[in-house]
């Protein structure tokens, strides 16, 4: 059985979101439906059933129970941010009707004047609306309808009800619980399935199909993301842009493929050497985009070095090549005048330098930097 635990640790969160905000809509439309259709039975049961008074006060105290939780969810659900509450009332108001229909089962079946075939009927269509609001799939329908029919036939033993002289009438009741448990189990899995669907088109939409970065789509958002939490909490923050140099030369002499190979393993050497909160992206052909959250110019530089000598002193490996490779960065750090276009700019800039200055090296704009170099650092 496909449940929440078998997805990966990292997409719960957004699980949990996605079934809190379905609870909120079946919560509201349960609500609404159950105030008007209890209340609807209980007026035809006056009006054009005519039950004796004592049976009609009866099925009303009954129906007190699930239009007064209806209401309460109504209140509580109402706001947009209701989260586990939601999922928490919808649960509530589905026990609650099942409780309902189970008492007026018992009080038909122990009242002269009561009508079970009607309320099995009632039984029937509550368990099938039911087992279409069930968040968690079968499991959670045996529960819903498990509590209140273990109720029902405790009361029926202790009123001496003899179990032979009814017990017929629940073979259609377990019939579509059956059906019931077949319908939720498999719209559990066709929303965990369109769930699991969706995130990974979004993660599609959001990777470089060929190195597993960020694309340039995914990155750009971060950048908003950091440079606004760099301006509101005064924190450092730096961008590094890298470029392969000569790159389309090792297209031309080994062929795309190997080309494709060549920026994979760049791509993993980079991101071993980056901390969990950095960021780095495909922005572009053979250039790299790195996000450095909290960290000045001079540290983005140590950086910017490991990159550089990761690429240049160790040969990449590829396709039983050996490929000699070298890498030029340029450094920026944010200041409260940059925007993020600035900050970008600034970066591709000094790259631009590095280039000029012979390739093979890391500049870093001197904007708020301490200090600009246009050759190798070294680095112990």
């Amino acid at each position: 059985m496909m449940h929440a635990t078998h997805i990966d640790a990292h997409l719960l969160p957004a699980l949990q979101q996605q079934e809190q905000r379905l609870a909120r809509q079946f919560a509201l439309i349960g609500a609404v439906l159950t105030v008007v259709l209890v209340s609807t039975f209980q007026l035809i049961e006056w009006r054009i059933l005519e039950l004796p008074d004592a049976l009609l006060v009866q099925h009303a105290w009954w129906r007190v129970l699930p239009v007064f939780v209806a209401v309460v969810t109504l209140i509580l659900s109402a706001s947009p941010n209701a989260g586990k509450r939601a999922t928490v009332l919808l649960r509530l108001l589905a026990l609650s009707v099942l409780v309902m229909i189970f008492g007026l089962l018992a009080t038909s079946l122990l009242s002269a004047d009561g009508d079970p075939r009607r309320m099995i009927h009632g039984l029937i269509l509550a368990t099938f609306a039911v087992s279409l609001v069930t968040l968690r799939g079968g499991p959670e329908l045996v529960v819903l309808f498990g509590l209140p029919f273990a109720g029902f036939l405790v009361w029926l033993h202790l009123a001496g009800l003899p179990f032979s002289e009814w017990s017929f009438i629940l073979i259609e009741p377990v019939m579509m619980l059956g059906v019931g448990l077949i319908a939720a189990e498999l719209l559990y899995r066709i929303r965990i399935q369109s769930f699991m669907d969706r995130k990974r088109l979004e993660q599609m939409a959001l990777t470089d199909p060929l190195t597993g970065l960020s694309n340039r789509r995914s990155i750009e958002p971060q950048l908003e993301g950091e440079v606004s939490r760099a301006r509101r909490h005064r924190v450092p923050l730096s961008v590094l842009l890298a470029d392969l140099d000569h790159f389309k030369q090792v297209n031309d002499r080994h062929g795309h493929s190997v080309g494709d190979e060549v920026l994979r393993e760049v791509a993993r050497r980079v991101e071993t050497i980056l901390r969990r909160e950095d960021r780095a992206a495909r922005w572009g052909g053979e250039e790299f985009l790195i996000l450095l959250p909290e960290t000045d110019a001079s540290r983005a530089q140590i950086v910017a070095e490991k990159i550089r000598r990761s690429i240049a002193e160790t040969p990449l490996t590829v396709s039983e090549l050996s490929i000699p490779l070298t890498i030029s960065l340029g450094v920026a750090a944010w200041h409260e005048d940059s925007n993020v276009d600035e900050l970008i700019r600034r970066a591709d800039q000094a790259l631009y330098r590095a280039k000029a200055c012979g390739r093979n090296r890391v500049c870093v704009d001197p904007t708020g930097a301490t200090k600009a170099q246009g050759k190798p650092l070294q680095i112990a």
